[in-house]
């Protein structure tokens, strides 16, 4: 009866964002077959130790990086599935996972849809990182007799209010689950409510066991040449509408002070790269693409960086890197360590309420500094002006998140190690 339910709720809810849907429609051309379960991924699991690890977007897919790391060396006979729900998710999979046996979309959670999925995939072990809990999926799995697990959990307070206004579907829905791996005590407070205690542990952020891809000298005069890169530069990286234009409007002001000042612009979604672009042309910016490298002159004010998988690189051969989705008070923020990972000062804005041990950890380190729109001028005319060594270089994350979590799952997960 739940079930029914359940699947009647899903069915008016998709009414309700049709609409969304689309004017969306781009985003998810190529992959409403998959999403609506109408096609079977292409799965040729030999194994019959397969974990299953869902990331909705592409932050949750790089905090993925050191677990999978670490499942590998533990548990080197299974198989593992990755799923996404977002294409930037379902890219960052495939670049930087590569030895997962597949990688798929995650459909909509319909009993039938899931049901047949699940007994495909028939993982021993069902990850969810950060959050997405679908009831069926995990209602399935458990079915099957796999383990459920959330790991680098997080729940926001928004979320953590709807959880608690409807404590009968929240009790069964996190009755399924056989461990919460959070990030930290805000996390485990939250959960604390709607689940008992005893699941819960805090294993600390798995994006900070992440060690990221380091550019030779060669290769950073390489890419600097490709780009035609000769002086200060900043990233605007991860941004949302209306943050380009927000940022534009400023740095409108810096060019008159820093007529050679070079902005690279990469935007989080790569289906609002022609937004961007025609952003760009209404507004009158010389710009190039970095997709076509042969176009660029050198000359250029702005760079859109429409390709992804980029950022990391281009961390490397920046002065500063502003951080989006910081700006606007639906989002929330995106990774800020990112970027001081690879020794480049950062900057975001006010609103990084899902990145709240991020934030503090860059303040603490003073390897970054949070600002207004307001502020951002003067900021970064200091920081342009004089030497980038206001800031510290010293960065020092409480790592070993994937440990503890590989530690904590060998406790529940029956695989052959």
């Amino acid at each position: 009866m739940f079930s029914f339910f359940y699947n009647i709720c899903l069915m008016l809810l998709g009414l309700l964002v049709m609409p969304k849907f689309l004017l969306s429609w781009n985003k998810y051309k190529g992959t409403i077959l998959y999403r609506l379960g109408l096609k079977s991924p292409n799965l040729q699991l030999s194994s019959v130790h397969v974990i299953w690890i869902h990331a909705v977007s592409a932050g949750e897919t790089k905090a993925a990086i050191a677990l999978v790391a670490q499942l590998q060396q533990t548990f080197p006979d299974a198989q593992i599935v990755i799923s996404n729900t977002t294409r930037t998710g379902h890219m960052e999979a495939k670049k930087s996972l590569p030895q997962a046996k597949a990688h798929i979309f995650l459909p909509l959670d319909f009993s039938w849809i899931m049901s047949v999925l699940v007994k495909q995939i028939s993982p021993r072990a069902l990850f969810l990182v950060e959050g997405d809990f679908w009831c069926h999926l995990v209602y399935h799995v458990k079915k099957i007799g796999g383990k459920v697990v959330l790991v680098n959990g997080k729940i926001s307070e928004r979320s953590y209010k709807r959880f608690r206004f409807f404590p009968f579907f929240t009790r069964r829905l996190f009755s399924l689950f056989d461990l919460f791996l959070v990030q930290n005590d805000t996390y485990f407070k939250r959960f604390s409510h709607l689940v008992d205690t005893h699941k819960i542990h805090i294993t600390g952020n798995l994006k900070w066991d992440v060690t990221p891809d380091l550019l030779s000298l060669s290769q950073k005069n390489d890419l600097k040449t490709q780009l035609k890169l000769a002086n200060k530069t900043i990233i605007l990286a991860s941004t949302h509408d209306p943050e380009e234009k927000w940022l534009l409007e400023k740095l409108d002001i810096l060019w008159q002070l820093f007529p050679t000042l070079k902005v690279l612009i990469a935007p989080r979604h790569p289906e609002r790269f022609q937004n961007v672009s025609s952003l760009l042309q209404k507004k009158n910016y010389s710009y190039a693409l970095s997709s076509n490298p042969s176009q660029i002159t050198g000359d250029e004010q702005v760079i859109l960086i429409d390709q992804m998988g980029q950022l990391i690189k281009l961390y490397q051969i920046v002065d500063l890197a502003i951080v989006g989705g910081s700006f606007i008070t639906h989002i929330g923020g995106h990774n800020i360590f990112e970027p001081v990972s690879v020794g480049t000062p950062v900057l975001f804005g006010p609103y990084m309420h899902t990145q709240k041990d991020l934030q503090k950890q860059i303040l603490q380190s003073q390897s970054g500094l949070e600002i207004t729109l307001d502020s951002l001028v003067e900021i970064i005319s200091k920081l342009l002006s004089f030497p980038l060594s206001v800031f510290s270089q010293n960065s020092s994350p409480i790592q070993g998140a994937a440990k503890k979590t590989i530690d904590l799952l060998q406790n529940v997960v029956e695989l052959k190690a």
